[in-house]
């Protein structure tokens, strides 16, 4: 199996997410829009070779359940004491894992 750079730098990326235990939400849609470009340009220079795959698709489907996951786990803190919103947001986050079965 061939590895271009492009695929090392989407693994780098996702492996900072990964990583980011103690810090603020605020650099996650930075990373996972960094994510976005390089599958774009992976897609796009090595076209002859994912012909008949959606590689690119599929990573942007991944990262936006990513960042809908994300950002509906934050608002959890933010209505604790909304009952039916925090019902609503649990049901989102749980809809967005069932959907995308690797994040489980």
């Amino acid at each position: 199996m061939v590895r271009s750079f492009d695929d090392d730098r989407i693994e780098g990326s996702l492996f900072l997410l990964d990583s980011r235990e103690n810090t603020g939400v605020a650099e996650n849609p930075k990373i996972l829009s960094t994510v976005l470009i390089y599958s774009e340009t992976d897609a796009s220079t090595d076209s002859h070779t994912r012909a008949n795959s959606n590689f690119s698709e599929q990573v942007k489907d991944l990262v936006l359940n990513i960042h809908m996951i994300l950002s509906d786990t934050v608002k959890l803190k933010e209505f604790a004491n909304d009952f039916e919103m925090t019902i609503d947001l649990m049901y989102r986050v749980a809809k967005g894992y069932q959907t995308n079965p690797d994040l489980r």
